[in-house]
Protein backbone atom coordinates (compact mmCIF):
# COMPACT_ATOMS: atom_id res chain seq x y z
CA UNK A 1 0.00 0.00 0.00
CA UNK A 2 1.50 3.46 -0.68
CA UNK A 3 2.15 6.18 1.72
CA UNK A 4 -0.90 8.90 2.53
CA UNK A 5 0.23 12.24 3.34
CA UNK A 6 -1.52 13.69 6.14
CA UNK A 7 -1.47 10.70 8.17
CA UNK A 8 -0.30 10.34 11.68
CA UNK A 9 3.26 9.30 12.31
CA UNK A 10 2.85 5.10 12.82
CA UNK A 11 4.89 2.94 14.81
CA UNK A 12 7.20 0.29 12.89
CA UNK A 13 4.83 -2.55 13.84
CA UNK A 14 1.47 -0.71 12.78
CA UNK A 15 3.08 0.47 9.21
CA UNK A 16 4.05 -3.07 8.87
CA UNK A 17 0.83 -4.75 9.57
CA UNK A 18 -1.13 -2.30 7.98
CA UNK A 19 0.82 -2.35 4.59
CA UNK A 20 0.31 -6.02 4.74
CA UNK A 21 -3.25 -5.68 5.04
CA UNK A 22 -3.46 -3.34 2.29
CA UNK A 23 -4.83 -0.31 4.72
CA UNK A 24 -3.27 3.17 4.52
CA UNK A 25 0.16 4.01 6.33
CA UNK A 26 1.96 7.32 6.86
CA UNK A 27 4.88 6.06 4.85
CA UNK A 28 6.22 3.13 2.56
CA UNK A 29 6.83 0.12 4.64
CA UNK A 30 10.08 -1.85 4.93
CA UNK A 31 10.69 -4.99 5.85
CA UNK A 32 12.24 -8.43 5.67
CA UNK A 33 10.71 -12.03 6.50
CA UNK A 34 14.28 -13.23 7.01
CA UNK A 35 17.25 -11.42 8.76
CA UNK A 36 19.55 -9.20 6.71
CA UNK A 37 22.86 -10.60 8.50
CA UNK A 38 25.89 -10.54 6.62
CA UNK A 39 29.41 -11.94 6.91
CA UNK A 40 30.63 -8.49 7.27
CA UNK A 41 28.32 -7.54 10.32
CA UNK A 42 29.49 -10.71 11.71
CA UNK A 43 33.33 -9.39 11.81
CA UNK A 44 32.21 -5.98 12.92
CA UNK A 45 30.29 -7.41 15.66
CA UNK A 46 32.64 -10.17 16.74
CA UNK A 47 30.59 -13.34 16.05
CA UNK A 48 31.63 -16.39 15.18
CA UNK A 49 30.61 -19.29 12.89
CA UNK A 50 28.63 -20.70 13.26
CA UNK A 51 27.29 -19.12 16.33
CA UNK A 52 25.26 -16.99 14.18
CA UNK A 53 22.67 -19.46 13.62
CA UNK A 54 22.51 -21.09 17.00
CA UNK A 55 23.29 -18.74 19.83
CA UNK A 56 20.40 -16.33 20.92
CA UNK A 57 22.35 -13.78 21.56
CA UNK A 58 24.19 -13.48 18.51
CA UNK A 59 21.36 -14.03 16.20
CA UNK A 60 19.31 -11.46 18.18
CA UNK A 61 22.54 -9.23 17.89
CA UNK A 62 22.95 -9.37 13.90
CA UNK A 63 18.83 -9.37 13.20
CA UNK A 64 18.69 -6.16 15.01
CA UNK A 65 20.77 -4.41 12.88
CA UNK A 66 17.84 -4.04 9.95
CA UNK A 67 16.00 -1.58 12.14
CA UNK A 68 19.11 -0.01 14.20
CA UNK A 69 20.89 0.35 11.10
CA UNK A 70 19.36 0.21 7.84
CA UNK A 71 15.80 1.86 9.25
CA UNK A 72 13.63 -1.37 8.45
CA UNK A 73 10.32 -1.61 10.28
CA UNK A 74 10.90 -4.87 11.16
CA UNK A 75 13.61 -7.01 13.12
CA UNK A 76 13.80 -10.42 11.67
CA UNK A 77 15.69 -13.45 14.00
CA UNK A 78 15.16 -15.52 11.26
CA UNK A 79 18.05 -16.51 8.85
CA UNK A 80 17.09 -19.15 7.00
CA UNK A 81 15.06 -22.42 6.53
CA UNK A 82 17.36 -24.37 7.40
CA UNK A 83 16.51 -24.07 11.22
CA UNK A 84 13.41 -25.76 10.53
CA UNK A 85 15.26 -28.25 8.77
CA UNK A 86 17.60 -28.45 11.72
CA UNK A 87 15.34 -28.78 14.24
CA UNK A 88 12.81 -31.49 12.39
CA UNK A 89 15.78 -33.93 12.91
CA UNK A 90 17.52 -33.22 9.50
CA UNK A 91 21.64 -33.58 9.55
CA UNK A 92 23.02 -30.41 9.40
CA UNK A 93 26.66 -29.73 8.40
CA UNK A 94 27.13 -25.97 9.63
CA UNK A 95 30.52 -25.40 7.60
CA UNK A 96 33.36 -24.33 9.62
CA UNK A 97 35.69 -22.79 6.90
CA UNK A 98 37.54 -19.82 7.88
CA UNK A 99 37.46 -16.46 7.34
CA UNK A 100 39.78 -14.87 5.01
CA UNK A 101 40.52 -11.52 4.58
CA UNK A 102 42.66 -9.64 1.86
CA UNK A 103 45.60 -8.06 3.63
CA UNK A 104 45.68 -4.81 2.16
CA UNK A 105 42.02 -3.64 2.38
CA UNK A 106 40.62 -5.65 5.04
CA UNK A 107 37.85 -6.89 2.93
CA UNK A 108 36.29 -10.64 3.08
CA UNK A 109 37.51 -12.49 0.46
CA UNK A 110 35.80 -15.52 1.10
CA UNK A 111 33.64 -16.86 4.49
CA UNK A 112 32.26 -19.73 6.14
CA UNK A 113 30.64 -21.91 3.15
CA UNK A 114 26.81 -22.09 3.55
CA UNK A 115 25.34 -24.92 5.48
CA UNK A 116 24.26 -27.90 4.11
CA UNK A 117 21.32 -30.52 4.97
CA UNK A 118 21.40 -34.26 4.29
CA UNK A 119 17.87 -34.50 2.76
CA UNK A 120 15.86 -36.78 4.23
CA UNK A 121 13.34 -39.35 2.44
CA UNK A 122 10.58 -37.29 0.37
CA UNK A 123 7.39 -37.37 2.01
CA UNK A 124 4.42 -39.12 0.27
CA UNK A 125 1.71 -38.72 2.33
CA UNK A 126 0.70 -37.17 5.81
CA UNK A 127 1.75 -39.89 7.70
CA UNK A 128 5.34 -39.40 6.91
CA UNK A 129 5.42 -36.15 8.48
CA UNK A 130 6.45 -36.13 11.75
CA UNK A 131 7.44 -33.19 13.70
CA UNK A 132 9.66 -34.24 17.42
CA UNK A 133 7.89 -33.40 20.48
CA UNK A 134 10.46 -31.56 21.64
CA UNK A 135 10.55 -29.47 18.20
CA UNK A 136 10.78 -26.40 20.30
CA UNK A 137 13.58 -27.10 22.71
CA UNK A 138 15.88 -28.23 19.79
CA UNK A 139 18.96 -25.92 19.41
CA UNK A 140 18.02 -24.28 16.57
CA UNK A 141 14.68 -23.49 17.36
CA UNK A 142 15.30 -23.06 20.80
CA UNK A 143 17.79 -20.24 20.01
CA UNK A 144 15.17 -18.43 17.32
CA UNK A 145 12.71 -18.50 20.48
CA UNK A 146 15.37 -17.41 22.99
CA UNK A 147 16.63 -14.37 20.69
CA UNK A 148 12.61 -12.97 19.83
CA UNK A 149 12.66 -12.69 24.39
CA UNK A 150 16.22 -10.80 23.56
CA UNK A 151 14.69 -8.52 20.86
CA UNK A 152 11.37 -7.84 22.75
CA UNK A 153 13.18 -7.16 26.24
CA UNK A 154 15.25 -4.70 24.08
CA UNK A 155 12.19 -3.34 21.61
CA UNK A 156 8.84 -4.09 23.46
CA UNK A 157 5.83 -4.85 20.71
CA UNK A 158 4.51 -1.22 20.19
CA UNK A 159 0.56 -0.82 18.67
Amino acid sequence: MTATSGAETMTGRERYVKALLGEPVDKVAVGSPTSLATYEQMRVLGIEWPDAHYNADSIALLAERSYTESGFDTIAPYFRIIRGAAALGAPIDWGSDPWEFDKTTGKIVTGPRMPAVKPPNPWVVPDDITIPSDFLEQREAKAIIDAVKILRGKYPVSY
